[in-house]
Parts: C-alpha cells; sequence; structure tokens
C-alpha cells in the first residue's frame, strides 16, 4: 500500500487512525459487543484509506472482505455487519469533514524575503537547496493546522531561538556538520553513515509500525478498542508535534547548513570564512527551513506516547527499513528513547540538520508527547472528536 511520505502524511495518519478508534467508541458506548466494534473499525479503516488512496482500491476491497469473512467465522450477524457500517459511514464523513476543515490542504503565502530574480537575503536565511531547488518551502500551511489534541496556541509551543549565526556556539556547531554531514571526505564512521540513511524513513510510518510489530507480541492481546485508542494517541502526538515544528521552521526561517556553508561572504563571529562551494550533505536537504528537525521532534513526541502505552522505556525492539545503499537493514534497540536519540543524531550524520535543531527538536518533542498523553486523559476525546463523538 503506498503511505503518505510527505511532510502533511502525519495528518493523514491522525485523520485513519483517530476515526478508527471513533468508530470503535462509538460501538463500545452503544454496548453493541466486540464484533461490531470490530467491524466498526474494518469499514471505517475501508473508507478512511480509500479516500486518501483512491488507487488502492482493489486491495483495500480485498483487505475488508477477508475481515468480514473473518468475523463471520466468529459469529457475526447481517444485523451486527449493518450496525458497524452505518457506524463507519458517520465517522468517515465527520472525520473528513474535520480533516477538510483542519487548515492542512489551505494555500498559505510564504513570506521570506528570498525571490528567484531577487537579492540574496541577509545571511542566516532560508534559500532553496539542491537538488531540487524549490520554492516556496514545502508545506508553510502546516504551521497552521488544527491541533488534535493540544489546546494553546501554537505559538505557545514555540521552541527558543537558535543560536545567532555569528555567535561562538553557531561556529562549532557549523564546523561539527561539515565534519561529520558531507557527502565526500567526512570522519563519519561506517554505522554513522549506515544511520544517517536508516532513519530517512518519516516518522509516521516508522512509528507506526514499531507500534504494530509490538502489540502483535503482547500477550494477553489487547482489545480491538483498546489497540484503536494506542494508534490514535500515537499519531495525534505525531500531528500535534509536527505542527509545532512548522510554526519555528516558518518562524525562525533558518537556512540549511549546505547554504551556510557554501555561503561567500564573512559572517562567523572571528570574521573567518569557511566557505566551501563544493561542499554537499550526504542526504538530500528537504525543501523546507532548518530548525527544527521535523525527525527529531515527531520522534519526541512518539516516543513518549509509546512510553506511556506500554508504562516504561526499556522495550526491546527492532527496525527494518530499505536504507539507499545498504537495502534491507535491520537494526535493535533495547529502549524507546535509544532509538528516539538515533533518529535526532542521524540528521546531523547526513548534513542536513545542526545539532542544535536535533537537540532542541527532541526536547520540543518529548513536552508535546507528554501533554497529548496528559491533554487526552484529561479531556477525553473533546478536541480531537468534535461533532464526532
Amino acid at each position: 500500500m503506498s503511505v503518505p511520505m510527505h511532510n502533511l502524511g502525519a495528518y493523514q495518519w491522525a485523520t485513519i487512525q483517530g476515526s478508527t478508534f471513533a468508530a470503535a467508541q462509538i460501538a463500545r458506548h452503544r454496548w453493541l459487543g466486540d464484533r461490531v466494534e470490530q467491524a466498526a473499525i474494518s469499514f471505517t479503516a475501508h473508507g478512511m484509506l480509500l479516500y486518501f488512496f483512491p488507487n488502492e482500491q482493489r486491495m483495500f476491497d480485498l483487505q475488508l472482505s477477508n475481515w468480514l469473512a473473518e468475523l463471520k467465522k466468529d459469529g457475526a450477524t447481517a444485523r451486527e455487519i449493518e450496525n458497524a457500517k452505518n457506524i463507519a459511514k458517520d465517522v468517515v464523513t465527520k472525520m473528513l469533514g474535520r480533516y477538510a476543515q483542519s487548515g492542512v490542504n489551505t494555500y498559505v503565502p510564504f513570506n521570506g524575503t528570498w525571490t528567484p530574480n531577487g537579492a540574496a537575503p541577509p545571511p542566516g536565511e532560508y534559500i532553496p537547496t539542491p537538488p531540487r531547488n524549490l520554492w516556496p518551502p514545502a508545506a508553510p500551511q502546516a504551521r497552521y493546522a488544527s491541533f488534535y489534541v493540544l489546546n494553546r496556541p501554537t505559538a505557545a509551543y514555540r521552541s527558543r531561538a537558535p543560536p545567532a549565526i555569528d555567535s561562538p556556539e553557531y561556529a562549532a556547531f557549523l564546523d561539527e556538520i561539515k565534519a561529520y554531514g558531507a557527502a565526500q571526505g567526512s570522519i563519519r564512521t561506517s554505522e554513522q553513515s549506515q544511520i544517517a540513511q536508516f532513519h530517512v524513513e518519516m516518522p509516521p510510518p516508522r512509528f507506526n509500525r514499531i507500534l504494530s510489530t509490538i502489540l502483535q507480541t503482547q500477550s494477553p492481546a489487547p482489545s480491538a478498542l483498546d489497540t484503536a485508542y494506542y494508534f490514535a494517541l500515537l499519531n495525534f502526538a505525531i500531528a500535534d508535534a509536527n505542527t509545532v515544528t512548522w510554526d519555528a521552521k516558518v518562524h525562525y526561517n533558518t537556512w540549511r547548513p549546505v547554504t551556510a556553508i557554501q555561503h561567500p561572504s564573512t559572517w562567523l563571529h572571528n570574521k573567518t570564512r569557511i566557505t566551501d562551494p563544493t561542499w554537499m550533505p550526504l542526504l538530500n536537504t528537504p525543501d523546507h527551513a532548518e530548525y527544527l528537525s521535523g525527525h527529531s521532534t515527531l520522534s519526541g513526541a512518539a516516543t513518549e506516547v509509546l512510553k506511556e502505552i506500554f508504562k516504561r522505556d526499556d522495550v526491546q525492539f527492532s527496525v527494518t527499513y530499505n536504507a539507499t545503499g545498504y537495502g534491507s537493514l535491520t537494526r535493535r534497540y533495547n529502549r524507546f528513547s535509544e532509538h528516539a536519540e538515533e533518529v535526532a543524531i542521524s540528521r546531523l550524520y547526513g548534513g542536513v540538520h545542526f545539532r542544535f535543531a536535533n537537540e532542541v527538536g527532541s526536547e520540543t518533542g518529548k513536552r508535546i508527547g507528554t501533554e497529548v498523553v496528559d491533554g487526552f486523559k484529561k479531556n477525553g476525546w473533546a478536541k480531537a472528536f468534535t461533532g464526532v463523538l
């Protein structure tokens, strides 16, 4: 199945997983039984996936048919199936209405000073980066996307400003990424290069897969409702963290390492130049501002949710990914936080994020994840499911 891999994919994941939980919750509140809960989840998942990925209808139809066959073997009646179908139809309609009103797909002009035919902006400001040199930057509207759980204004979650580009601290960060993040002539170890490529995968599919894999090992297995709850909570945290990330990206509008290192002017605190017009990062630079690191922020938020679900950090798990230059790789972890830390540092090894963007991103993500967990407990689903439940 195609999965959303772009910068707005987090909101699709949250809408899909949140919808299945809403459907299961409605069935539970109506005392319709486990089979209706499971069937409602199946119909809802089918409807949401079909909306976002219409080209995959054949596969989704087959999957739904298989799910329903299993439920009928378990004794599901025609009335139960019809009840589930009605619940799903209502939830899909309302959740897609919420998605349409969330601002995710609303055009927002980008207010940076760079223009294709204008003068270069001052040092430190974002400009398009190779290989695509895309303008305007990707997804500026994400900073305005409605929160699923967080209740304060977006600016209240904004991270502190990055170091000034003419500060000694910035010079040290710049020297570090120039040495570690280069495509050619870096000081990375072979494992660090592997780590950079391994964590290119976007956080939503990565963390959904981690949660699914671990849940399959649980005994007794969680109920359909609990499972839907876990996935909804995870994806709400990731989506809300994405909004906070994009708020920082657009607000601070900072240049990428490749721009800083190739820049010809003297702007460092000691008036020296480290200009290298041939320097390129190991990874392709994403088409948006540098600060915060999205991978670090979203991973930090998702990790806090996983720790809440399993009531501990020290859970052993493995992740497999088809990494560029390596093929199918499997890396193993002893803690959720170990994986999140590796995701963050991978962006430095890849040459696309300064250390401070990763570290502050991780800190911000942890705060978002904790607040989403607490908020979901305190006010139930009032915000995420307004007009649905």
